[in-house]
């Protein structure tokens, strides 16, 4: 655990970016809210240089891209839930992927990506939203992580989303990347999926609604990637 910690501490200083997030809430009277005005642009510029250089990459960190780029292997097998790209990437450095997504246009074009490419270690799965659905109360596994008051936050819309990894056996999983949609549901219900040293990612994890799986995955090790506007956050199961 100790070594993938150090390993992304590596790479987040090769990479150059800065691993504060010098992301703030608009305020004309704060400093730190100027220094985010003038560095964004900067930041945005490197990030589309480095994407362009390491084509195809994930829209995560540099550092975590470039983490990936080591740490995989033909041995190992993943699930996303978002695809695109980082698929692409992806499928080319393990044995299988599972990605989840939601929205059937985007879908249809990313299949046809993979038939374009000849990628067929993948297993693409396109998950409806259900907007009918009526479901209030915490299921059995999320009750082992959140109290019954949490269930008017939860995003049923997407519960056959993030429920979308149940037909695996428990520890399937070498890493899960949560980059799409009701993404603490997604982490939540994937747990048991799993392996023991496996990596949970979350990206954009700087955003305040996902707080709670900091909250939760506690006591795991973890570091947080960043570009220095947007988060990577690493969990390493016990």
């Amino acid at each position: 655990m100790k070594d993938t910690i150090n390993r992304l501490k590596y790479f987040q200083k090769k990479s150059g970016f800065s691993e504060t997030n010098y992301l703030r809430d608009k305020n004309w009277m704060s400093s730190e809210y100027w220094r985010y005005r003038i560095y964004r642009p900067i930041i945005k510029l490197r990030f589309k240089s480095f994407r362009k250089k390491n084509n195809p990459s994930p829209w995560i960190s540099p550092p975590a891209t470039l983490f990936f780029d080591e740490w995989l292997d033909k041995d190992k097998v993943g699930a996303e839930f978002g695809s695109g790209i980082s698929t692409i990437f992806f499928a080319a450095r393990t044995k299988a992927m599972v990605c989840i997504e939601h929205y059937e246009p985007w879908y249809k074009k990313v299949t046809d990506l993979f038939k374009e490419k000849g990628i067929t270690n993948i297993d693409y799965r396109f998950i409806e939203v259900d907007k009918n659905n009526k479901n209030k109360a915490l299921t059995p596994q999320l009750e082992n992580y959140l109290k019954q008051e949490c269930a008017a936050n939860i995003m049923w819309d997407f519960q056959n989303y993030f429920e979308s990894l149940a037909d695996f056996e428990d520890e399937h999983f070498d890493f899960i990347l949560v980059d799409g949609r009701a993404r603490p549901e997604c982490v939540l219900y994937s747990i048991d999926k799993l392996k023991s040293g496996g990596l949970m990612v979350l990206d954009n994890s700087e955003r305040k609604r996902y707080s709670i799986v900091f909250e939760i995955l506690g006591a795991w090790d973890n570091y947080t990637t960043s570009n220095g506007l947007t988060d990577t956050t690493f969990w390493i199961k016990p």
